[in-house]
């Protein structure tokens, strides 16, 4: 873990702890201090591991709500580090990688790993995969979207603050995927608070990043057109699914996916349907429409653009008691739209 993260700045500032511990070499008069330390260390990692073996003993383990006020200081918990920062971070890493507690928060609450990456990012914020992939993890697994808006957005600030004060060719080795992080707050506001405004912001932002994919940039004007939204989702979503870290997320993913293909697939049809129905002019002179004689317009329509009996994932197609062509198969909002 300590060679993966040589892109931090903690590793930047190596040197200095290198000097520290220099320092130290030869003083017999210190041995108490050192042995302390040793026990106290000790101590720290017994109780890390007690807490990961207590939760994997117990597979229907349900993580308790925290509050924020129960995030570590930062301050503290260098000085509980005795001056292996590094150390802490990957420890804090590791922890959050090997998290068995995959259960959903409600709503509004904040899960335990986020305080363990608010920790991590605190002490080391040149860390760019924690935001990268811990902003997704608790989104799409956590349920955790309020946590990890809060450290992908807390990596954007670094990216357009501290990151460019930093050597080019650090920037270009170490946060090559820099676009990542707006990228993760367009499908935040694209998905999950239904914000198409902020959506195409971040995503705009994520295209203009250096060595971001083409067809991010190419895609923004897909928001301008009529359903080019789901377009745009949708392939967003396959980035994410090609990234995906864990099952638990890849699954959830493509089940999001899958309803917004649907969606995309109702939208376009009853679109088709709508337009049909301006043309005709007794749809345009009524003020209110039964609903048996939109029933008969559908079934004319139906047949004439040949609309299939079922939906592509085998629901049943039919004109509901609103007026809008939908099916049997059960799927969530996306959009707004069921």
């Amino acid at each position: 873990m300590g060679k993966t993260r040589r892109n931090s700045r903690v590793a930047l500032e190596s040197g200095k702890n290198a000097d520290t511990a220099r320092s130290y070499e030869g003083v017999s008069e210190r041995t108490d201090l050192a042995f302390l330390a040793f026990a106290l260390a000790a101590l720290f990692a017994l109780q890390i591991y007690l807490n990961r073996r207590a939760s994997e003993i117990q597979a229907s383990w349900v993580e308790p709500p925290r509050t924020k006020t129960e995030k570590t200081h930062p301050e503290l918990a260098k000085a509980m580090a005795f001056g292996h920062t590094a150390s802490l971070v990957d420890s804090l890493t590791i922890g959050f990688l090997a998290d068995p507690a995959y259960a959903r928060v409600a709503d509004g609450v904040r899960s335990a790993v986020y305080f363990d990456l608010e920790l991590a990012t605190d002490i080391d914020a040149a860390f760019a995969e924690l935001y990268i992939i811990g902003g997704s993890f608790l989104t799409v697994v956590r349920n955790d979207v309020g946590g990890g808006k809060l450290l992908l957005e807390k990596g954007e600030r670094f990216r357009n603050r501290e990151l460019l004060e930093m050597p080019q060719a650090f920037r270009e080795k170490y946060w090559k995927n820099a676009w990542a992080i707006p990228l993760g707050l367009a499908y935040i506001h694209l998905f999950e608070l239904d914000d198409l405004q902020n959506a195409e912001k971040f995503y705009r932002l994520a295209g203009e990043v250096p060595g971001a994919p083409a067809y991010i940039q190419r895609l923004v004007t897909r928001f301008d057109k009529s359903g080019g939204v789901f377009e745009v989702g949708i392939r967003l979503l396959n980035f994410m699914i090609s990234g995906a870290t864990t099952d638990e997320a890849k699954q959830k993913l493509v089940k999001k996916r899958d309803a917004l293909f649907l969606s995309q697939f109702f939208y376009q049809l009853n679109d088709g349907f709508k337009t049909a129905l301006k043309k005709l002019p007794e749809y345009r002179s009524a003020t209110d429409v039964p609903h048996k004689t939109l029933q008969k317009w559908w079934e004319n329509y139906r047949k004439r653009t040949s609309v299939p009996d079922r939906d592509p994932f085998g629901g049943k197609i039919f004109l509901n008691d609103a007026g809008e062509v939908t099916s049997t198969t059960p799927r969530e909002k996306v959009f707004g739209i069921r």
